[in-house]
This record gives C-alpha cells, sequence and structure tokens, in this order.
C-alpha cells in the first residue's frame, strides 16, 4: 500500500501537534473573550449603579436647596399649600405689579427648573416622589388656574409645561407604587 517516510512521519505528527495547539489556543481565546464580554457587562452595570447614586445624591441635594428657598419666600409671604390660603395669590394673574403675583412666579419657575431636570432624568423621580411628590402634586394642582390665566395673557402655552408634567409623572408613580392620589384642601 502506501508507506511513509519517517521524515513524512515525523511532518504529520508536528502537524497533528500544531493543529491541537491551534485549537486549544482558539478555544482559549473564546474562553478569554467571553470572560473580556462578562467583565464589560459587570463594570457597565457598575457605572450605570453609580450613576444612579449619584443622580440620587445630586436630587436630594437640589431637593434640599429648594426646601430652602421655598423657606425664604414663605417668610416673604408665600402661603401654605392649602386652597385657602393660595386663592389670594392666584386670584388676580393680570396684575403684574401685584407682589403676590411676583412671589407665585417666582416660586413657580424655581419649580419648573426643578421639573425640567426630574424631566430629563438629571434627578431621580423615586426619591423626588419620596421627597416632594405631593408637595410638587398640590402646587400644580392650587396653582393652575393662575398659571392658565397667564399662559393666556402673555400667550405662552408652554409655560410651566415641565411642572405639570412632572406633577403627572408623579401621580402615575404614586399610583403604579399603590399609593393614594394626593388630595388638595
Amino acid at each position: 500500500m502506501f508507506s511513509m517516510t519517517p521524515f513524512e512521519r515525523w511532518t504529520l505528527g508536528v502537524s497533528a501537534v500544531a493543529v491541537l495547539f491551534n485549537a486549544a489556543l482558539f478555544l482559549g481565546f473564546g474562553f478569554q473573550l467571553r470572560l473580556l464580554r462578562d467583565q464589560i457587562r459587570q463594570a457597565s452595570e457598575a457605572t450605570e449603579r453609580d450613576h444612579d447614586q449619584r443622580r440620587k445624591g445630586a436630587t436630594l441635594e437640589f431637593v434640599t436647596a429648594t426646601l430652602d428657598r421655598v423657606g425664604n419666600m414663605r417668610r416673604q409671604g408665600l402661603p401654605e399649600l392649602n386652597r385657602a390660603a393660595v386663592e389670594p395669590f392666584t386670584s388676580n394673574p393680570a396684575d403684574f405689579s401685584d407682589q403676590r403675583n411676583e412671589l407665585t412666579r417666582e416660586y413657580l419657575n424655581g419649580y419648573e427648573a426643578f421639573a425640567t431636570g426630574v424631566n430629563l432624568g438629571l434627578f431621580d423621580i423615586a426619591v423626588v416622589h419620596a421627597l416632594r411628590g405631593s408637595t410638587t402634586i398640590r402646587s400644580w394642582a392650587l396653582f393652575e388656574p393662575w398659571i392658565q390665566a397667564r399662559r393666556e395673557l402673555i400667550d405662552d402655552p408652554a409655560l410651566y409645561t415641565e411642572l405639570e408634567r412632572l406633577a403627572d409623572d408623579l401621580r402615575v408613580f404614586a399610583k403604579a407604587q399603590g399609593l393614594p392620589d394626593v388630595s388638595i384642601h
């Protein structure tokens, strides 16, 4: 039949070892790529957790600063959030010289900036809901007549739309958590 020389047998043996070695290397590289993929996934998850934690911390800091600002506004005359106290502040939105309107505008402008941050995902809605959810919803509900009138007066239908959206989102968030709706009194 077919006979092989020693050199051919040796070459065939070396070739077989080389194939086995290359297969082992290929499997080793595949395993390393799999480990690398897992490490990248874990690093991505850790980064996301870190970003989430930082977002919650930033939310807490911003809410705290907002509480200080609202406290100063309360000392200037901004009422507590109940219908009877807020009504005098919302009764005449057309009077641009009324100090109550100026205080209301300042209060709502601060809330609009805050709502924009939440709506853009810069602030964490769960933290906002826990700290200021009911206050935000009540602020929108109590000042909505004033806001609607001002939208018409200055012909700006987008006025305080971020606050409106945040109040709606907080209601949906509360409902999803099984929490009661905020009442206004």
